[in-house]
C-alpha cells in the first residue's frame, strides 16, 4: 500500500541578512525583489498579500548574476530581498543590504503518521 502525504509551503516570519528582521518590519519600506527561480509567483503573491511595495527583477532559474546587474540593484539604495537559493549566489558580491526569506514545508495532514513511517524505515524508536 502506498501512502500519500500533502504538504504546502509557508514563508518564514523573518528575513535574514546581516541581521534578522521581522517580515512585517522589513516590508514597511520599499525594496527590490530579485529572483532566479523557476516560478516566483507564490513569493510575489505572498508579498503582495502583505501590501509590500517592491520592484521585481525576475531572472531564469539558475541565473548567473553579473556585476552590472548587481550594481543596478545596489544603486537604488534600497534593501534587496531574494530567495535562500539566490542569497547564496548574491553574497559573493558583498551586498550590504541583502536579505533572504526562507520557506518551511508544512503538512496539510498526516505529519505524525509520516514521522512514524520514517522512523520505522530508519529503525528509530
Amino acid at each position: 500500500m502506498k501512502n500519500f502525504f500533502f504538504t504546502t509551503i509557508s514563508y518564514n516570519d523573518y528575513v535574514l541578512g546581516k541581521t534578522k528582521i521581522n517580515v512585517a518590519e522589513f516590508l514597511k519600506n520599499e525594496f527590490i525583489l530579485v529572483t532566479g527561480i523557476a516560478n516566483s509567483k507564490n513569493l510575489v503573491n505572498y508579498l503582495k498579500s502583505k501590501n509590500a511595495k517592491f520592484n521585481h527583477y525576475q531572472f531564469k532559474d539558475h541565473h548567473n548574476y553579473t556585476k552590472n546587474q548587481i550594481d543596478k540593484f545596489v544603486k537604488s539604495n534600497k534593501n534587496i530581498l531574494t530567495t535562500e537559493k539566490d542569497y547564496v549566489k548574491l553574497t559573493t558580491f558583498k551586498i550590504q543590504r541583502l536579505f533572504s526569506i526562507g520557506i518551511e514545508i508544512k503538512f496539510i495532514e498526516g505529519e505524525k503518521f509520516f514521522i512514524e513511517i520514517l522512523n520505522k524505515q530508519l529503525k528509530i524508536n
